[in-house]
């Protein structure tokens, strides 16, 4: 694994729990939907016990879901804390912190350091090498 695809777990993990959550608000919005269906000032009509129940149980397995990507998302950002950590240039491990595990835009983080975007690209690129020479001692 590179550096570059060691570092860039955090993110993938955030997007996975990010569209987990959005799946959550959508069966928490059916569910209400159910529950109003059943609710006693409801008229006529056959209610459909079955149909609350399905999207109460969707909801609690996606809310497991997200949670375990929570967790794993934390476990994740740890280790790549652990490997950022054991690099000896502060503006390269605060370049690597900003991008990997703070998320920031490439525009937000020259701005941060007052850099050129091209500069911040230069740095990551030799904040990269660092991080690989980091990861092939470990291996």
């Amino acid at each position: 694994m590179t550096a570059k695809e060691f570092l860039s777990q955090a993110y993938k993990i955030d997007l996975e729990i990010k569209f987990k959550l959005d799946y959550i608000k959508t069966l928490r919005s059916l569910a209400e939907q159910a529950v109003s269906v059943l609710s006693p000032t409801s008229c006529c009509g056959t209610r459909n016990i079955h149909k609350m129940e399905d999207a109460i149980t969707k909801l609690l397995e996606m809310e497991t879901a997200a949670n375990d990507a929570i967790s794993k998302m934390i476990k994740t950002k740890q280790e790549i804390m652990a490997i950022i950590n054991q690099i000896t240039n502060p503006e390269y491990r605060t370049l690597l912190e900003l991008r990997y595990i703070v998320g920031k835009s490439w525009l937000d983080i020259s701005r941060e350091l007052g850099l050129s975007e091209r500069t911040v690209h230069n740095r990551h690129s030799n904040a990269l090498i660092e991080t690989n020479k980091i990861l092939t001692l470990m291996a």
